[in-house]
C-alpha cells in the first residue's frame, strides 16, 4: 500500500477494519489501544489500531436480521445498499442505540480477546 515515510496513514475495511501509519520511532502505548512493530523497511516502525469485526458486524446484522428478505420482493438492491437507504431515515444519535462490534473479542481502543456485544 506504500505507507513507508512517517505520516503516511491507509484504513481498511474488510472483515476487519485497520488503520495502519508508518513512524520513525516506536510509539508505545501503556494501555495497549494502539500496536507498534516494526516495519518492513529498517529503521521505520508502523503504528496499528484493527478493530476485529468492522465490516463482519454489518454482514451479521444482514444475515441475523433477514435484511435480504427484508427488501421488496422480487428485487435485485444490494442489500447493503438497502440497510443504508433504512440507515439514513434514522434520527441522528438513533435515539440512544448504541453498537460495539465485539463479535471475535477485541484489539483497538479495547485489547480484550473476551470482549463480546451482547443482545
Amino acid at each position: 500500500m506504500g505507507i513507508v515515510r512517517a505520516g503516511v496513514v491507509s484504513a481498511t475495511i474488510g472483515t476487519s477494519g485497520v488503520v495502519f501509519a508508518a513512524t520513525d520511532r516506536p510509539a508505545l502505548d501503556p494501555r495497549g489501544r494502539l500496536h507498534t512493530f516494526c516495519h518492513a523497511i529498517p529503521g521505520r516502525w508502523h503504528v496499528m489500531g484493527v478493530t476485529q469485526a468492522a465490516g463482519l458486524s454489518l454482514r451479521w446484522f444482514r444475515d441475523t436480521f433477514g435484511v435480504a428478505s427484508s427488501s421488496p420482493i422480487n428485487s435485485t438492491r444490494d442489500p447493503y445498499e438497502f440497510l443504508s437507504d433504512e440507515a439514513a431515515t434514522a434520527p441522528p444519535g438513533a435515539g440512544g442505540l448504541l453498537w460495539a462490534p465485539y463479535l471475535m473479542g477485541e484489539r483497538t481502543p479495547h485489547l480484550d480477546p473476551n470482549a463480546a456485544a451482547r443482545w
